[in-house]
């Protein structure tokens, strides 16, 4: 790619999706499917490093002849603006209950699992941020007003996970913090090949027994209980099927 490239000139807003891998202790309950924020109108990515310096002494002057990173972060800060129960639930540190018409507020300790970050764009370069271990946090308040849309902001922070590899595989090259992929057939596909990558990690993690099925549009043993299904918004009311846009690799 040259360095002067008009088509690389970018306008959008990202599409984020978090999902909370709970493991008991049989190492039995399946992963959840990963769930939209919903509209996002304001989103950034932010990484965050320390570094240390070395100097030389030459003839008296001090002079940097080297600097590393000793200290390294990403986090990403977002607003989201449609109040529905899954948002409020993780804002408010919630467990829901009654078939999720219900939340015990602040019954969390932290709300980790793993997440995307999806960019698609008339304007510019498409990409997909692929997450496999992140803290989700809220970051000040929801304001009641009748002057303006009400919103809220999070902070996701992506942790370190050294089990994680590219494509999921042993063989292939270590992504602790995730990875970038700007290939753009893979983006609009997005949610199926994530899937794939992130079920292997969490596996490895827990040395979980029960495996996805890979080969069919169901995880064996996961049910989803009225979830959102990315791009659609159609409900997925007690049924363990992926959408069928998943299934297009």
């Amino acid at each position: 790619m040259t360095t002067l490239n008009a088509s690389s000139y970018s306008v959008g807003i990202a599409e984020l999706y978090f999902a909370e891998t709970v493991v008991a202790t049989n190492n039995s309950t399946p992963l959840a499917d990963p769930t939209s924020f919903g509209n996002i109108t304001v989103a950034e990515l932010t990484p965050d490093t320390t570094y240390v310096d070395h100097f030389i002494s030459v003839k008296g002057d001090r002079r940097k002849d080297k600097s590393v990173a000793v200290t390294k972060s990403i986090n990403i800060s977002f607003t989201f603006d449609e109040m529905n129960d899954e948002n409020i639930r993780r804002f408010v540190l919630g467990s829901a209950i009654n078939a999720a018409s219900q939340t015990i507020v602040m019954d969390k300790e932290i709300l980790e699992g793993r997440a995307v970050l999806n960019f698609q764009t008339d304007v510019g370069n498409n990409f997909i941020y692929v997450i496999p271990s992140c803290n989700l946090k809220s970051d000040g308040g929801i304001g009641f007003t009748s002057d303006d849309w009400m919103s809220g902001n999070f902070i996701l922070e992506v942790l370190y996970n050294d089990s994680y590899n590219l494509e999921g595989s042993p063989s292939t090259s270590k992504a602790p913090f995730g990875y970038i992929d700007f290939d753009w057939s893979i983006s609009r596909l997005t949610l199926q090949s994530v899937l794939n990558n992130t079920v292997n990690c969490w596996n490895i993690l827990t040395k979980d027994n029960q495996q996805p099925s890979l080969s069919s549009n169901a995880f064996e043993g996961s049910t989803t209980n009225s979830r959102l299904l990315p791009f659609y918004g159609e409900s997925n009311a007690n049924t363990s099927a992926v959408h069928p846009m998943w299934m297009m690799i």
